[in-house]
């Protein structure tokens, strides 16, 4: 058996524990005064891991919290694009619950841990992470009841919502654009996410994944394989950025990247130096995205030609952001179709014959 005695730190000789692993899973738990406490414990685990096994449904809702976190952790977090985040905020949700079953967390335990974040944190939370918390945990328990590991209720699917007012989307204004251009362009390495983002509106992610063999000069593409939506697209370029990549990309092979490969902190930080040294604030790598959607709208382009081209998994999405942006298109629609007045004007025409 796979019996183990813990070892203080001037080597004294402490309690047991089991560890061993059935079906990719590992089991362990100490704190065994005896090596025969330890063995009974241990044969218990086994024969529980082989029944829960071969019968998923009768042992559904015995996992505790912390169980399922160290799962999700495992199995789950590495797959997403948003697995930083969630090996930083999964930890403290673990913490909370931690041995209490998930059958037994109520939607006002929730609510109490949302409301105590900023203490456990020890730093003033937003309530839109807040609202990351919720959905985090809300999908923990989808997934668990997908993979059969779960059977019950959802309690964050009972806890409401924090509704956040929408801030207002930043972008480069052309007055701003003038004066910025010129200074990013003294940095070669940000100059090409610069141009890059401005002339696609793609995510800085993206374009540092981005490779020479993504490029298609013939279509005047590029191929953004794995994109946040986990939609492929391809992204049309102008005869401008054109001419510019091929310059980058020259002695370069296809598996190379296509930009100087930087961290997005060192983008991060290099652009809103640049711009702060201007005057300039609120610039960010993301921010040049939102200049591309706002230069498109902006010149009468329809809400969803911008959505396809930004990647967005829905136009809903797009209009959540540029919504006012894209106004324009109906005062167009307004401006070039036939006044209503007109309409008016033939009504009263029609009521003084009748009167005459």
């Amino acid at each position: 058996m796979s019996i183990q005695r813990r070892r203080g730190k001037d080597g004294e000789e402490g309690n047991y524990l089991y560890r061993f692993t059935y079906k990719k899973k590992d089991y362990c738990e100490g704190g065994f005064r005896t090596k025969a406490q330890a063995e009974v414990a241990e044969r218990l685990a086994k024969d529980k891991a082989i029944a829960q096994a071969q019968n998923p449904d009768d042992y559904a809702g015995e996992m505790t919290f912390g169980q399922a976190g160290q799962w999700w952790l495992k199995e789950w977090a590495p797959n997403k694009r948003s697995r930083k985040l969630d090996f930083c905020r999964m930890p403290l949700c673990m913490d909370y619950f931690g041995n209490k079953l998930l059958k037994d967390i109520k939607p006002t335990d929730i609510d109490t841990f949302l409301s105590k974040l900023s203490v456990l944190r020890e730093r003033e939370i937003s309530d839109h992470t807040r609202n990351h918390y919720r959905a985090l945990m809300h999908a923990l328990y989808e997934r668990l009841k997908k993979k059969r590991m779960y059977k019950g209720e959802n309690p964050a699917s009972y806890v409401d919502k924090i509704e956040v007012p929408v801030a207002r989307t930043r972008f480069i204004y052309p007055s701003e654009e003038k004066i910025l251009t010129p200074a990013v362009a003294q940095n070669e390495v940000l100059y090409s996410y610069y141009v890059t983002s401005l002339e696609t509106g793609m995510r800085i992610d993206e374009m540092m994944q981005m490779r020479v063999k993504h490029l298609d000069f013939t279509l005047n593409s590029v191929f953004v394989p794995d994109p946040k939506n986990r939609r492929s697209r391809y992204v049309p370029f102008t005869r401008p950025l054109r001419a510019f990549l091929t310059t980058l990309i020259a002695g370069k092979g296809p598996e190379d990247f296509a930009l100087p490969h930087w961290s997005y902190t060192w983008i991060l930080n290099t652009l809103k130096a640049t711009a702060k040294s201007l005057g300039i604030k609120g610039i960010t790598p993301h921010v040049l995205r939102h200049t591309f959607a706002y230069n498109l709208l902006s010149q009468g382009k329809s809400i969803y030609q911008v959505s396809l081209l930004m990647g967005h998994s829905s136009v809903a999405v797009t209009q959540k952001h540029y919504g006012h942006l894209a106004a324009k298109d109906l005062r167009d629609t307004l401006d070039s179709s036939q006044s209503f007045l007109s309409c008016n004007r033939i009504a009263t025409e029609t009521l003084e014959i009748v009167k005459k």
